[in-house]
């Protein structure tokens, strides 16, 4: 059951739902630094990781990488790329909000009926690389599912690591 351990950050940022909170954190640095669990419990004031509502994205590492990376410090860690996939996505991006000012940028202003950016063809490349997959609209690219064999997930936190020794107990 290890083998199969499947970590669905990703999932939960990509729903077609607002997100205006992740958004605002999105914008306050991420801190790559570990914290230990005395601290942890004192800046939660001793609740469980399960009391949380939601993970955000500055409080998780992937194999002590941010979730978010720019296009040039994914390419600067993950050297080997084992497959490319580029497709439509129906239900919208992350990217419309993650990356709004470099999307505006690039696709011009979001149409007021439809949602969507005016030039965007609504298009993101899937990056396949050591068991973890991850988007990207080919300016910022984002943590989506990985296994847990050769991968490690951290909350910084609580200084829980997930991996493949991770039991259910």
């Amino acid at each position: 059951m290890k083998k199969y351990l499947f970590l669905f950050l990703f999932t939960i940022l990509t729903a077609c739902n607002n997100h205006n909170k992740e958004e605002k954190e999105f914008k306050k640095s991420i801190n790559k630094e570990s914290v230990s669990p005395s601290i942890a419990k004192t800046k939660f004031g001793n609740k469980s990781i399960y009391d949380l509502k939601f993970i955000t994205i500055k409080n998780v590492l992937i194999n002590d990488h941010r979730v978010i990376l720019s296009k040039v410090e994914f390419e600067s860690i993950y050297t080997h790329i084992d497959s490319t996939k580029t497709r439509i996505w129906e239900c919208g991006s992350p990217f419309d909000w993650i990356d709004r000012e470099w999307m505006t940028k690039t696709y011009g202003e979001k149409d007021r009926e439809t949602g969507v950016f005016d030039k965007f063809n609504g298009e993101i490349t899937t990056i396949y690389s050591k068991n973890i997959e991850f988007a990207t609209n080919n300016h910022i690219v984002l943590f989506d599912t990985g296994f847990a064999d050769n991968n490690s997930f951290k909350i910084i936190s609580h200084n829980i690591i997930l991996n493949k020794n991770t039991t259910l107990n």
